[in-house]
């Protein structure tokens, strides 16, 4: 086949970028089905009689069901993405000269990881809760500005500075609203990890698309593989995260049920 009839080394380099990508291929789909299971158990267990039970019940119902619903999206069009880019290194033997499929369905996952953030701070984070949070599109239009004198493709940049805009901020804010609560009650709550979590695989993504711009081979000394490898692992620490959130807010909403 043609993925292996250019010589040994090139046999390695494909094995090493086709393991990472299997890799994250795996994990991005047990964590969708693992999240998808969770949004979805127990469904329609619940009876009411009269309209404020109703209300409560429904509560009740829906905590923590739309926080595994958005954070499957996010794992499942991952999955996509790296599915475009596992069947094209299978196929030819090498990465899309033009992945604008697979960077479209990343961008929507980083979309979908935004709105999970947004939704768990109550939309409280979309305001602007400090004044770093205006170095955001600073960065990421400098980084914009930056890749498409590496490599063109101004379209596609634009929109990735564009979402990954939206996520930083609603990420920063988040936790600048979490250090405001911890002046005022001396802890912070469950979103914390979250907004962390959250923040941290928007940065190791600029991290691997900076790499990649001074690509230093295709084997395992490479630093875009490691990072890329954390960035996979990374999909398990926000599951963990949000099933805290869950967890959390399950009991208090089990309280004014109760």
């Amino acid at each position: 086949m043609h993925i292996f009839g250019s010589g040994f080394g090139r046999i390695i380099s494909v094995m090493v970028e086709m393991i990472d990508n299997l890799f994250q291929l795996v994990v991005t789909a047990i964590c969708a089905i693992v999240a998808a299971c969770l949004a979805f158990r127990n469904r329609g267990h619940n009876e009411v009689v009269t309209m404020e039970e109703s209300k409560l019940s429904s509560m009740a119902f829906f905590a923590g069901r739309r926080e595994w619903i958005l954070y499957a999206m996010f794992a499942v069009e991952c999955f996509f993405g790296d599915l475009f880019y596992v069947l094209h290194l299978y196929f030819y033997g090498e990465t899309p000269n033009n992945p604008y499929i697979p960077n479209l369905a990343w961008y929507a996952s980083f979309l979908f990881l935004t709105i999970l953030m947004l939704y768990v701070s109550d939309k409280k984070a979309i305001r602007m809760q400090t004044r770093l949070q205006l170095l955001v599109p600073a960065f990421t239009i400098g980084m914009g500005v930056f890749y498409v004198m590496y490599s063109g493709g101004i379209f596609d940049n634009i929109l990735a500075a564009a979402v990954m805009t939206a996520g930083l901020w609603v990420a920063v804010g988040a936790l600048k609203i979490e250090i405001q609560n911890k002046k005022l009650t001396g802890y912070v709550s469950e979103k914390y990890s979250l907004y962390m979590t959250g923040f941290a695989t928007l940065v190791l993504e600029y991290s691997l698309w900076t790499i990649s711009c001074f690509w230093l081979g295709d084997s395992i000394t490479n630093p875009y593989f490691w990072v890329d490898f954390m960035f996979t692992l990374n999909f398990i620490v926000i599951m963990v995260a949000v099933k805290n959130v869950v967890s959390a807010e399950n009991r208090n909403k089990t309280e004014v049920v109760e």
